[in-house]
């Protein structure tokens, strides 16, 4: 017959394999049972130098249990007690969030709080609840999988409206429910969320409470397909539509309070469409949204107009970026009408502008420059005019020395700058940096700091950083009574925070922080906060945290720009002595174990689902390609999966492979182990298509070598 030699036959006979109970990542290597001693059960083995599958499922960790799928369960239950001059709180909750990743359903996550009391000075609560349940990459057939959520959710949105965009559009916290289908392959998505729009009752979330504004969502994503699948878009295109409505909710005088929320404004009602479209090299993009919206009006609302008729709005934004090397540029433009809203949220509006950035960033040297402008899109309805100019600049000497500094221009409703430089100095048992700058508003200086902050280097489970600083700031500051001091409040601040590991189980962290006045017109402000965490068996914490803080005096101006870090108008308000103390005990259970399954075949990854592959090879005679009752079954043969993983069959013929990656994949019978005269009538492999959670059969058949006579 033809075919290998007889001592290839002999290697791949000794070559390893998969059986019907095994699972893709066995490595044990069984001897082969003598001819005469009876047949011992297959055990799997790797074939010599094909390349193995990575383990990722044990970390490390002493006593992790790697056996099962992956899993996580932490239960932490958390009492509460804060008192100030305006009285006294506790609250107490529990709150479990538990994870499991099966081999062919997805993850399922569930995140939920159960509120057990709330006593403030005001009013007493008692138990609420609220939960969230997640089905996460379940896989179908096609390439594509799904992901569920139902509770207290975020409403959903296609990936594009969220990338390097100027302006954001946010989602809703609802309690209702999402869907969201996705396939990688053809680079499609869909998706759709939608509940009633609210909040939760406190930090410990506990009970949500309902805005009775609900709200959907209905978004579409088409990406360039993958290579050698039909695509809809050219390669590097994206474009994604999210439309969305909201039927509005009115602040009646019965429920304007929400617990832990504040007071509830109304929100408008309306809908729209927001739609981006993206182009994406390797080196640029560029990508615009385009948002449409007939919407109330959310100022109307807010002044306790009722029958507001709906107006279209619409805002529109650019951007786009270009890198070469260490060289990186990205612009912007975009403009809003006023009144706009999303999903029955304001979104503020009335602006239109753009910006440049420059930036070179090197490992020594690294340059950044900006400029930008908005202005008021409809100047009868408000708003403010902001131009900005700035450059930042950091030169490493050498591996132990930094300096840099930065220049910030601002002008429009007031002219203001900013001013800083600063060093680094890296040694083996402390970082230094030491900071000093200045600010000016309308001419004149406002503000003025000097900044130093260590890190020290300690041995390993010990920490602390400390800080120091002198600071003067200026522009009408108050008195208790209300009257203007005009000089400057000068303060000296200083700060620390550290902690230390006291064996395996037992962490300490301690922070401080003073403000000292050094004239009349600062506020003396300290606070401190002790913590720590005692694992006392394995899985289990207990936790104490306590704070106290304490100001007094009159308050130094603030900030209230338009930008972070860059003055504007300078503001100051009375600050009365106040002083808080707050406890919290945690106690806490967490586990995690498992390994991530991976399917065997070509295309096994984790998360990709799965289904079984089950056959029989057997012995042709009347070569009419199925197998007949009088047909003999072909035992102890090897069939190999996709030229890698190999498996043999039983006594009857029979074999399986049990987890094998959703998709095409490719079976071979080797024909060295059929036997004499039996060999394949082909010599390509038989395609099968798997899909997740079905079972593929097939049938194999071998024939007669019409070379070797027959021995009827």
């Amino acid at each position: 017959m033809t075919g290998p030699s007889l001592g290839a036959r002999c290697l791949v006979l000794a070559a390893s394999g998969l059986t019907s109970q095994a699972s893709a990542q066995a490595v044990a290597a069984t001897p082969t049972a003598s001819a005469s001693a009876p047949a011992a059960e297959y055990v799997d083995r790797v074939i010599e130098g094909a390349s193995s599958q990575q383990d990722i499922a044990d970390d490390g960790r002493a006593g992790f249990d790697p056996s099962g799928t992956p899993r996580a369960l932490r239960i932490e239950t958390r009492a509460q007690s804060s008192s100030n001059e305006l009285g006294r709180e506790s609250s107490g909750w529990v709150s479990l969030r538990g994870a499991v990743d099966t081999a062919n359903y997805g993850a399922l996550s569930l995140d939920a709080s159960l509120r057990l009391f709330e006593h403030t000075s005001r009013e007493r609560r008692g138990a609420g609840a609220s939960f969230s349940l997640y089905q996460t990459a379940m896989p179908f057939g096609g390439g594509w999988t799904a992901s569920q959520a139902l509770g207290v959710i975020q409403t959903l949105s296609p990936r594009l409206t969220g990338q390097d965009a100027s302006f954001f559009v946010p989602t809703r916290l609802v309690q209702g429910a999402s869907t969201q289908w996705v396939n990688e392959a053809d680079g499609l998505a869909l998706q759709f969320s939608g509940g009633e729009t609210g909040s939760f009752s406190s930090i410990g979330q506990g009970s949500f409470y309902g805005f009775g504004n609900r709200v959907t969502a209905l978004g579409l994503e088409i990406q360039s397909a993958r290579t050698g699948s039909a695509s809809l878009l050219p390669r590097g295109w994206g474009y994604s539509a999210l439309a969305s409505t909201a039927s509005g909710s009115v602040a009646s005088l019965d429920a304007q309070t929400v617990p832990g929320f504040g007071v509830r404004s109304a929100e408008p009602s309306g809908s729209g469409l927001m739609q981006s479209l993206r182009w994406e090299s390797g080196s640029a993009f560029v990508q615009g949204n385009l948002l449409a919206s007939r919407n109330q009006d959310p100022s109307a609302l807010a002044l306790g107009a009722t029958d507001i008729a709906k107006i279209s709005r619409s805002g529109a934004w650019l951007d786009g970026a270009w890198q070469a090397g260490e060289l990186t540029q990205r612009w912007g433009l975009h403009r809003l009408d006023p009144g706009l809203s999303w999903q029955g949220s304001a979104l503020g509006g009335n602006s239109e502008g753009g910006y440049y950035r420059w930036s070179q960033i090197g490992l020594r040297n690294q340059i950044e420059a900006q400029v930008s402008s908005t202005r008021p899109a409809n100047a009868d309805a408000g708003g403010v005019r902001l131009n900005q100019a700035g450059v930042s600049v950091r030169q490493y000497v050498d591996r132990q020395l930094g300096i840099g500094g930065l220049v910030q221009l601002s002008g429009g409703s007031t002219t203001a700058w900013q001013v800083s430089g600063y060093t680094e100095l890296h040694r083996e048992w402390v970082d230094v940096r030491l900071q000093a700058g200045f600010e000016t508003g309308d001419g004149r200086l406002v503000a003025r700091r000097l900044s130093s902050d260590q890190t020290w280097a300690l041995p390993v489970g010990q920490r602390l950083s400390t800080s120091q600083a002198l600071s003067s700031t200026r522009s009408g500051a108050q008195d208790a009574s209300g009257a203007v001091l005009g000089d400057y409040g000068t303060a000296l601040e200083l700060a620390m925070a550290g902690g230390t590991d006291v064996g395996e189980r037992l962490t300490l962290d301690l922070s401080a922080r003073a403000s000292l006045p050094l004239t009349s017109q600062a506020a003396r402000v300290s606070n401190i906060s002790a913590s720590g965490q005692w694992r006392f068996v394995p899985g289990w914490s207990l936790g104490l945290a306590l704070g106290l803080s304490r100001a007094t005096g009159v308050t130094t101006a603030t900030t209230a720009s338009p930008v972070p870090a860059l003055p504007g108008a300078f503001t100051s308000y009375v600050y009365p002595g106040t002083s808080s103390r707050d406890l919290w005990i945690t106690l806490r259970y967490d586990f995690q174990g498992g390994s991530a399954p991976v399917p065997i075949g070509a295309g096994g990854r984790v998360g990709a689902g799965g289904g079984n592959i089950e056959g029989v090879v057997y012995l042709d005679d009347n070569r009419n390609g199925r197998l007949d009752a009088l047909e003999a079954r072909a035992a102890n043969v090897s069939v190999m999966l996709d030229g890698r993983y190999t498996t043999r069959t039983d006594a009857q013929g029979r074999f399986e492979f049990p987890f094998v990656a959703s998709g095409p994949h490719a079976l071979m019978v080797l024909a060295d182990t059929l036997p004499l005269p039996w060999v394949m009538p082909r010599v390509e492999p038989l395609r099968v298509e798997v899909k997740p959670r079905e079972i593929t059969r097939v049938e194999i058949g071998a024939t007669r070598d019409r070379l070797v006579p027959s021995d009827e």
